[in-house]
């Protein structure tokens, strides 16, 4: 069951999409991967869309979670300092400095 899980997250997330189809599959693949208690995976997923999206500061704010899920407070500090600095637009930067 692990592998077919993983299987199908890797073949929703080499399919080519529109930004925000894309967020959905993201999404869904991370819920895959903290199901299977893969937290790595999370980590390197969460990482690697911030790096290529236009909206970072989503990402980041995951990547905060899970970095404070694994113990690593610091980090998640730092990522969600670096979400607010990446946010764009008042409402925006409202919602993720607060």
């Amino acid at each position: 069951m692990r592998t077919v899980a993983l299987q199908t997250a890797s073949k929703m997330l080499a399919v080519k999409q529109d930004p925000y189809v894309r967020a959905g599959v993201v999404n869904s693949a991370i819920n895959i991967y903290i199901a299977l208690d893969d937290w790595a995976r999370v980590r390197d997923l969460l990482a690697l869309e911030a790096s290529t999206s236009n909206t970072p500061h989503y990402y980041l704010g995951d990547l905060a979670d899970v970095e404070e899920h694994l113990g690593n407070k610091q980090g998640s500090v730092d990522l969600l300092a670096e979400a607010y600095a990446k946010a764009k637009g008042p409402a925006s930067r409202f919602q993720w400095g607060y």
